[in-house]
């Protein structure tokens, strides 16, 4: 018995109890389920009627989930997916310091090319690859840009359970061991992502929590929590000023602006849901990027 399926068989079959009692409304909108933790199926769920003290909009928009792809010099590759290793491994957690080759967006996403050989050290470029697909995504808006030859501290964590999730987080390097960063000068938050998970990474300069707006959906707790579609609050912090800005608190599939220190981000809750299945803790999605000017 593959062991990566009982959690998809919890989630179409919670997926048919929404749909058998959703009584509360005449229409259903198409939302994106993860299966087996790796890649998108649609599934639909009921819309939820607004009730008149929530704050929030209750309509379940179509989601989506950010794709996160990081490559290193020694050909390891983090990768939801297409990497499946035994449920139940341990975590695995990365920080490396790397130079911008190449800073480059499509329509998808946007490509970090980058080389982690020390500009200390005497050795030939070791190349490697940080992706990231997601709706309005890029890595090129910010003021000064991510360019050649700029220093990047990149902080990665992946889980493999029932289902794959991934959190990362690129900020600015001033210094690599010794060298200054003559492109830009400042521990800076760049961008950050997260697939599976409604958390940030730890000592991130701002923190992400679900935030429950009372759209709870016809259904079951099995165990990974009653079906409820939920916001996701975005709080800042601010190492100079007399108290953290306020927290944006982001609807599914909206995005919303974030304050940390002096600089504004773009904030994009991709989904933030529970289906209502037994083991289901992955529909959490969602991206942080510095704006332009």
């Amino acid at each position: 018995m593959d062991p990566m399926r009982p959690h998809s068989r919890h989630l179409l079959a919670s997926v048919a109890v929404l749909l058998s009692l959703a009584g509360c409304s005449s229409t259903v909108s198409s939302v994106t389920g993860s299966v087996d933790g790796g890649g998108d199926a649609e599934v639909s769920l009921p819309d939820v009627a607004t009730p008149t003290d929530a704050p929030l909009s209750c309509a379940s928009e179509a989601t989506s989930s950010a794709a996160i792809r990081y490559t290193g010099p020694d050909e390891v590759a983090w990768d939801c997916r297409a990497t499946r290793p035994t449920p139940g491994s341990p975590a695995l957690v990365m920080s490396r310091t790397a130079a911008v080759i190449s800073a480059l967006d499509d329509a998808s996403g946007s490509t970090l090319a980058l080389d982690f050989c020390s500009p200390a050290a005497d050795c030939i470029p070791r190349r490697g690859t940080l992706r990231i697909e997601a709706p309005g995504f890029t890595l090129r808006a910010a003021p000064a840009g991510l360019r050649t030859g700029q220093f990047v501290q990149i902080r990665s964590r992946a889980t493999w359970s029932w289902g794959c999730t991934m959190q990362v987080e690129v900020s600015n390097a001033p210094t690599w061991d010794g060298e200054v960063n003559t492109v830009r000068q400042g521990s800076v938050l760049l961008a950050a992502a997260a697939s599976g998970e409604g958390t940030a990474l730890p000592e991130a300069p701002f923190e992400v929590t679900r935030r429950s707006i009372g759209c709870v959906m016809p259904g079951t707790d099995c165990g990974g929590g009653r079906p409820e579609v939920f916001a996701l609050s975005f709080q800042g912090h601010c190492r100079d000023c007399l108290r953290d800005p306020d927290p944006v608190v982001v609807t599914q599939g909206a995005t919303g602006t974030l304050q940390v220190d002096a600089l504004t981000y773009a904030a994009r809750n991709l989904r933030s849901f529970n289906s209502g299945a037994c083991d289901d803790y992955w529909n959490y999605s969602w991206t942080v990027r510095e704006r332009g000017p």
